[in-house]
C-alpha cells in the first residue's frame, strides 16, 4: 500500500512556479519517524565490511587507488582567504575555486581508496584533510557566498559545494568511525554541525528569512535543486540524531524533488542541456537510491510523472550515441557522464546491469555518495542485459520543441541533424531559439557553441553580451540589426511537421523573437534527407512591414575554404560539408572567429542581403563533401576576431 506521505506528495500537481512551502504535517512527520532507522547512517557498509569492499575492488578495479597514490604525492595549494575574495573584486571564479577544489577532491580519493584497500595507509591523510576542511572558515565556492556573508561570518547557508562536501564528510565519518582521532573527529563533526546541519533546520525548523531566502533552492526547476537537496539530506540522514529532525529533511527531500522534476518538460526535455541534465540528474538518482534504501522501499522518486521520462533524455538528444548538440550551457563535443546514464537506468528504469569496470568512470568521480552508488550497484545481483536498442531515425521532444533526425547505414549513424524551436528563458538559456547541429561521420562541422567560462556576469543582466550566449553565436539571423530578444513570449512556433522514412520537414515561426524588429513573419524550414545523397537544407522565409535588412549565420568549426561565391566547405577533423548559400537577393558574407577563451571557440558565416527588402527567401544546403572537394577550395585563414557584439 502507498504510504500516507508518498501518496500525497506523488499526486500533487506538478509546478514550474516558484512557490511557498507550506509546513509538513504532524502526521507526515509521525510517519516518517516511525520507519526512520532509531541511529544515523546512510551507509551499511563501514570499511571494516571487508566482504563488500573486496567485492566491489574486484568489480572496479585499481583505478581509485591509483588516483590516491598520486594525491599523496600532490598537496594541494593552501586554503587563503585573499585568493576567495578574488572573486569580489575582479568577477573571476577561477581562482577560488582551483584554491578550493583539492581540498575536497583528496579527502575524495583518500576515503574511497582506504576502503577498497582496507591497511589503514590512507587514514593519516584522511585525518589530515578532514582537519584541514574543519578549519575553513567557508566550505561554498566564492561565486555563491552573497555579499561576502559567509567568509564575514555573518551567516551559514548551502549551495552545490558546501552540501555535497558535507555529505561526503558525513560519510567519511561513518566509514571509519572510531580508526578515526577523537580530536579530529570532534573538530570536523563541530564544523559539519555549524556549516551543513543547523542551516538545514534554520529554514524547517525556523523559518529564518534570510537562509529561507539562501535556499531558494528547494523549489527551483533546475538542477541546484537536486544537487543541493541530495547533499543536505544524506548529511542529516547519515549525521542528525534526532528521529524527527530526520523525517523534516525527508519530507522535504521529496516536496523539493517534485519541484526539480517539473523542470522536465513531460516528454522529458531538460532546457538546462545534456551537461547540466547529468549533473543534476545524477544527483536526483544518488537521492533516490538513497531515500528508497532509508524507507525500506516507501518512497520511489523514479514514480514522480516525469521522472522515467526524463532518465531517456540522452538516450533520446544524441546525435549518435556519442556526441550531443551543446544547447544551453553544454559542452560542444560529448554529453552526459556514461556513468550517469547507467545510474539513471540501474535506479529509475531498475536495469540490474553490471558496472563496466573497464569504463574509465570506475576510477574516482562525482561525490563519495555517487561512488558508493556504484558499489551498491556492481555488487548487487544481476541479470544478462538484453543487447542496447538501435537508436532511430529521429527522436522529437513535442513539448521541448526539439527534433532530432538521423540516417542510419548498417545500423551505425552517419548523418544527422538536431534543430531547436524552444524559447529563450530556458535555464541556462542561450538566445538560440532556431539553431542547429549538424553531425556528419561523428565530427560536428556546424554546431552550437557551448558554455563559456562563468563570471559575475555571466549569470547578471549582462549575460547577453557575450557573442556566445547571444544569438549573434548561434546559426540564426539577424533582422534590422536586432539579434533576438530573451525572456519566454521570444519562442518558436512549430508550424508544420512532417516526417517520412527518407526526409523529415520541420518549420518553426521564429517571429517572436524579434519583436521590436519591424517584421510580418519569419519561418524557418528544416528538410533533412536520407538516402545516396544526404542533405540538410535550412531555409528562411522573411516578409518585413516596410524594407528592412536581412542576415543570417553559418556558426561551427574554425576550418574553412571556400569553393565559389556562393559555396563554403567547412571541417571537424575527417567530417567535411559543403554549405551552399542560395538566396532571393545578392548577399554578401563575413566570415570571424568568435573567441571564448578556455572554452571552444567557433566561427561565423555572416550571410547579409545588400540591400534592403520587402521579402526575402535565404536557402543554406548542407551536403557531405570529400577530401578531394576540399583541397580544390581555397582556405580562409586570418579570420577577424570578435570579443563583443559588433554595434
Amino acid at each position: 500500500m502507498r504510504s500516507f506521505l508518498f501518496g500525497i506528495l506523488l499526486t500533487a500537481t506538478l509546478s514550474t512556479a516558484l512557490h511557498a512551502r507550506e509546513p509538513y504535517s504532524e502526521a507526515q512527520i509521525l510517519e516518517v519517524e516511525a520507519w526512520l532507522p532509531d541511529k544515523p547512517g546512510v551507509t551499511h557498509h563501514p570499511v571494516t565490511d571487508r566482504a563488500y569492499w573486496d567485492a566491489v575492488k574486484l568489480a572496479l578495479g585499481d583505478g581509485v587507488i591509483a588516483e590516491a597514490e598520486k594525491a599523496l604525492q600532490s598537496p594541494g595549494p593552501p586554503w587563503s582567504e585573499e585568493t576567495y575574495r578574488i572573486f569580489f573584486k575582479t568577477g573571476s571564479r577561477e581562482e577560488g575555486q582551483a584554491m578550493l577544489k583539492p581540498f575536497w577532491d583528496r579527502l575524495q580519493k583518500f576515503a574511497a581508496a582506504e576502503c577498497m584497500e582496507g591497511k589503514g595507509r590512507f587514514l593519516k591523510a584522511i585525518e589530515a584533510q578532514l582537519l584541514e576542511l574543519s578549519k575553513q572558515p567557508s566550505w561554498v565556492l566564492p561565486a555563491h557566498d552573497r555579499n561576502q556573508e559567509i567568509i564575514d561570518g555573518k551567516a551559514q547557508y548551502l549551495e552545490l559545494r558546501s552540501a555535497n562536501l558535507g555529505y561526503d564528510i558525513a560519510l567519511t565519518l561513518e566509514w571509519f568511525g572510531d580508526k578515526l582521532d577523537p580530536a579530529v573527529r570532534g573538530a570536523i563533526e563541530a564544523a559539519l554541525k555549524q556549516k551543513v546541519i543547523e542551516p538545514v533546520f534554520a529554514v524547517l525548523e525556523k523559518n529564518d528569512p534570510l537562509i529561507t531566502l539562501r535556499h531558494s533552492w528547494r523549489t527551483m526547476a533546475m538542477n541546484w535543486n537536486a544537487v543541493c537537496t541530495a547533499g543536505s539530506t544524506g548529511a542529516v540522514l547519515s549525521f542528525e540524531p534526532s528521529k524527527r529532525r530526520r523525517a523534516l529533511v525527508v519530507l522535504d527531500a521529496v516536496a523539493n524533488t517534485r519541484d526539480y522534476l517539473s523542470g522536465f518538460t513531460q516528454d522529458g526535455y531538460c532546457s538546462e542541456g545534456p551537461t547540466y541534465w547529468g549533473y543534476g540528474f545524477g544527483h536526483f538518482v544518488a537521492l533516490a537510491d538513497l531515500l528508497q534504501r532509508e524507507s525500506s522501499g516507501r518512497i520511489q522518486l523514479g514514480q514522480f510523472p516525469n521522472a522515467a521520462s526524463a532518465a531517456t533524455y540522452p538516450d533520446r538528444i544524441t546525435l549518435d550515441g556519442v556526441n550531443f548538440p551543446a544547447f544551453a550551457d553544454a559542452r560542444t563535443t560529448s554529453g552526459p557522464d556514461g556513468m550517469i546514464r547507467w545510474w539513471a537506468n540501474f535506479v529509475v528504469k531498475g536495469k540490474q546491469e553490471p558496472y563496466p569496470n573497464s569504463d574509465p568512470h570506475a576510477k574516482m568521480g562525482g561525490t563519495l555518495a555517487q561512488w558508493q552508488l556504484i558499489g551498491l550497484s556492481a555488487t548487487a545481483p544481476t541479470t544478462t542485459p538484453p543487447p542496447a536498442a538501435p537508436l532511430g531515425i529521429r527522436d522529437e521532444f513535442t513539448d521541448g520543441g526539439v527534433l532530432v533526425s538521423r540516417m542510419l547505414t548498417a545500423g551505425k549513424v552517419t548523418f544527422s541533424a538536431a534543430m531547436k524551436a524552444g524559447h529563450n528563458a530556458e535555464d541556462h538559456n542561450h538566445n538560440d531559439v532556431g539553431s542547429y547541429v549538424i553531425d556528419w561521420m561523428g565530427g560536428l562541422p556546424v554546431l552550437d557553441p557551448g558554455s563559456t567560462v562563468y563570471t559575475a556576469k555571466t549569470f547578471s543582466k549582462e549575460r547577453y553580451n557575450h557573442p556566445i550566449l547571444s544569438s549573434y553565436g548561434h546559426s540564426v539571423p539577424l533582422i534590422n540589426g536586432q539579434l533576438q530578444s530573451p525572456g519566454r513570449k521570444a519562442a518558436g512556433k512549430i508550424t508544420r511537421l512532417d516526417f517520412k522514412p527518407d526526409a523529415d520537414l520541420w518549420s518553426v515561426d521564429l517571429s517572436a523573437c524579434y519583436p521590436k524588429a519591424g517584421i510580418k513573419s519569419l519561418e524557418r524550414q528544416w528538410t533533412f534527407h536520407r538516402g545516396e545523397k544526404p542533405f540538410l537544407q535550412v531555409s528562411d522565409t522573411v516578409k518585413f512591414n516596410e524594407d528592412g535588412t536581412f542576415e543570417t549565420a553559418v556558426v561551427g568549426s574554425a576550418t574553412w575554404a571556400q569553393a565559389s561565391d556562393k559555396i563554403w566547405l567547412l571541417r571537424d577533423g575527417a567530417s567535411i560539408l559543403k554549405v551552399t548559400v542560395d538566396s532571393t537577393q545578392p548577399a554578401e558574407f563575413r566570415l570571424e572567429k568568435l573567441l571564448n577563451p578556455d572554452r571552444y571557440e567557433p566561427c561565423r558565416l555572416g550571410i547579409k542581403l545588400r540591400e534592403k527588402v520587402k521579402e526575402a527567401v535565404v536557402r543554406i544546403t548542407y551536403e557531405p563533401a570529400d577530401e578531394a572537394q576540399w583541397k580544390a577550395a581555397k582556405p580562409i585563414t586570418n579570420l577577424p576576431e570578435i570579443s563583443k557584439l559588433p554595434n
